[in-house]
């Protein structure tokens, strides 16, 4: 199974967990917020993420306490930005909320994002509505994906 599939198989794997503040556990059982589950499904599968890992903590932490942007710590060096024009399944779609960019979708191919929707309380699989197609601020691919083909 090449990274790019096991990558879409983590991230589907988090559809229909509840929404809970500060949570990172998946599943009906559990509860995960807009960017936990993200930064847990990184470091199942892309490689060499683990190093990363005190890094896309601390920076989520530093989102909530001090209101400062995650993009640059969060994918910086396991992904490079592209335009939203060539987006592929597996891609990183950061929305912007409150000015900064901070949560993290996953493109999975069909006009189809997972990601977890505050309103409805869970994670989801589902086009962006439109309003949320305007606060897409960055694009981001894994270079291990990149580097697979």
């Amino acid at each position: 199974m090449s990274i790019l599939e096991k990558w879409l198989t983590e991230v589907e794997s988090w559809v229909g967990t509840p929404y809970v503040t500060e949570g990172c556990t998946r599943g009906m059982k559990g509860g995960t917020d807009c960017g936990h589950w993200f930064i847990k499904a990184v470091l199942a599968v892309i490689p060499n993420s683990k190093n990363a890992e005190f890094v896309m903590d601390l920076t989520h932490v530093q989102y909530f306490k001090k209101n400062v942007t995650v993009v640059p710590a969060v994918m910086d060096p396991l992904a490079f930005e592209i335009s939203l024009k060539d987006i592929q399944p597996g891609d990183v779609v950061f929305l912007r909320f409150r000015r900064i960019s901070s949560q993290p979708c996953v493109f999975i191919g069909d006009d189809q994002f997972v990601y977890c929707d505050t309103s409805q309380k869970r994670m989801i699989k589902s086009a962006l509505p439109g309003n949320d197609i305007e606060r897409i601020m960055h694009v981001f691919r894994f270079t291990c994906i990149e580097e697979e083909k």
